[in-house]
């Protein structure tokens, strides 16, 4: 028992000394200090008793109703009835006993008792009904405190589950684009499908990292650098038609932002806003850091879409692409974030398309 569980057991006593108090100080016409002496004795007693009959009520609490399946003999309703008969005897033991030593004899002190004695052994009774009311108490919010945490245990490896079978979805279809794209220079640029690979290479490195699979966070610094290197493949495919700007807030790039979150941004507008264009276009990379959210952009000046705009929580469907890469991106933020985390698309034909990614800090 720490020092400040020993100050609160002492305080929810208080209320009884001063009943004590009363009782005795009343009838007899004693003075306020003797009073208060005289109950301090019997409800310290008291409360000494209370401790193991707080300790006995709470082993009595957590065993079964079934006596079968008990290792002892007596039900917890028969082991409430002895701690209660214990423990009212010796309280009132204890105040006939004093009042021995204050008469000089027992018959004195048992005259003096005999009227009220068997409603002090009454209020013993009450007395332990409560302190067993307060162990069950303890107990059921004991109960109660582990089963959330076992339960928020749970939710925890429900929501770390979801979000590794989601990057395990990702991985693979961002690994069959890239490489796809790589082969797609074989024959006409030999050159650039070797460079090509060998910075997929790098990527491979990068996606199957064990330490980076062990986080589902990284440095926004670090989803840039993956950024680029996917970007290099993409130019040698597509050669000046793919322009890129970066506007990146240094205060933001060591933000945490879930891994593989800026790239199939990226991915979305080459494929659909940039490569259906002969002349290609600019993608433009922003990111800002605001006091309560990071925003990440990706904007481009492609074909664009019909949706005018749309501005969406990952808890519902957005629009902006139907490629695996964008879905498992939802759900991902949606596992992750719930409610928090929101999705901006504003597009419209022949303007292009920007993605706004608002992420809490």
């Amino acid at each position: 028992m720490s020092w400040r569980t020993a100050a609160v057991y002492v305080a929810l006593w208080t209320p009884l000394v001063l009943v004590y108090a009363v009782l005795i100080g009343g009838p007899n016409q004693l003075p306020i200090t003797t009073a208060i002496s005289s109950a301090l004795i019997s409800v310290g007693a008291a409360a000494v008793l209370g401790v193991p009959a707080l300790w006995w009520a709470r082993r009595l609490a957590r065993r079964p109703l079934d006596t079968s399946e008990s290792p002892l003999p007596w039900s917890p309703v028969a082991g409430h009835v002895l701690g209660a008969a214990l423990f009212a005897s010796l309280w009132t033991l204890h105040i006939v006993h004093g009042i021995r030593l204050s008469l000089g004899s027992w018959p004195a002190a048992l005259a003096e008792v005999r009227p009220w004695v068997a409603w002090q052994f009454f209020f013993g009774t009450v007395v332990y009904a409560v302190i067993a009311g307060v162990a069950w108490a303890m107990l059921t919010s004991d109960r109660t405190r582990a089963r959330e945490a076992q339960l928020r245990d749970a939710e925890a490896q429900r929501t770390r589950a979801e979000l590794a079978a989601l990057r395990a979805q990702v991985d693979p279809h961002f690994l069959y684009n890239t490489l796809h794209t790589a082969t797609a220079l074989v024959r006409r640029d030999p050159a650039a499908a070797e460079t090509a690979l060998e910075q997929l290479a790098a990527l491979l490195r990068y996606v199957l990292d064990p330490a980076r699979g062990a986080r589902e966070d990284v440095p926004l610094d670090e989803e840039l650098r993956f950024v680029e290197l996917y970007l290099a493949i993409e130019r040698a495919r597509l050669g000046e038609r793919l322009r890129v700007q970066f506007d990146i807030d240094d205060e933001a790039r060591d933000v945490l932002v879930p891994s593989l979150s800026l790239q199939p941004l990226v991915e979305n507008a080459i494929r659909h806003g940039l490569a259906p264009q002969a002349e290609g276009g600019t993608i433009t990379i922003a990111a800002s850091l605001h006091p309560q959210y990071l925003s990440l952009t990706v904007r481009d000046d492609g074909i664009g879409s019909s949706t005018a705009h749309e501005s969406t929580t990952t808890a519902r469907a957005a629009t902006a692409g139907t490629g695996i890469g964008l879905d498992a991106l939802r759900k991902r933020l949606r596992a992750r974030y719930e409610e928090r985390a929101l999705l901006d698309v504003v597009t419209a034909p022949g303007r292009g398309c920007s993605v706004t990614l608002r992420l809490p800090v």
